[in-house]
């Protein structure tokens, strides 16, 4: 899993960050987004309808392998959700919907149990 702290998406905007030597440019989803940034160079990207991880040489979007990701690669989370690597539509917030559709589910339950 990844290890760090979440941060504001507005330090990886202007106009890429490098984290683990792979270029990001990271659009915030206008309701909520984090982002975690570990230090063996993964990286995640959480907002309602995507989730976009690299990790181990891997991208993974809401869940589904998304292919490899190297040193020198550029991410983006476009402004629509969709994910690119150099230029490349890698996936977008409806890929694995069926797992983000459950992910939803357990967090809005989680929310729905916790004390007020």
């Amino acid at each position: 899993m990844l290890a760090g702290t979440a941060i504001g998406c507005t330090s990886l905007r202007s106009p890429y960050q490098v984290h683990g030597g792979i270029r990001y440019t990271l659009h915030e989803d206008s309701r909520f987004s984090r982002v975690e940034k570990g230090k063996n160079g993964s990286l995640m990207y959480d907002s309602p309808e995507l989730t976009m991880s690299c990790e181990n040489g891997r991208l993974r979007i809401n869940g589904v392998d998304a292919g490899p990701v190297k040193t020198g690669d550029h991410v983006e989370v476009t402004e629509m959700q969709t994910v690119l690597v150099n230029g490349e539509r890698r996936g977008d917030m409806t890929t694995g919907a069926e797992l983000n559709r459950q992910r939803l589910q357990q967090s809005k339950l989680q929310v729905e149990t916790q004390p007020r």
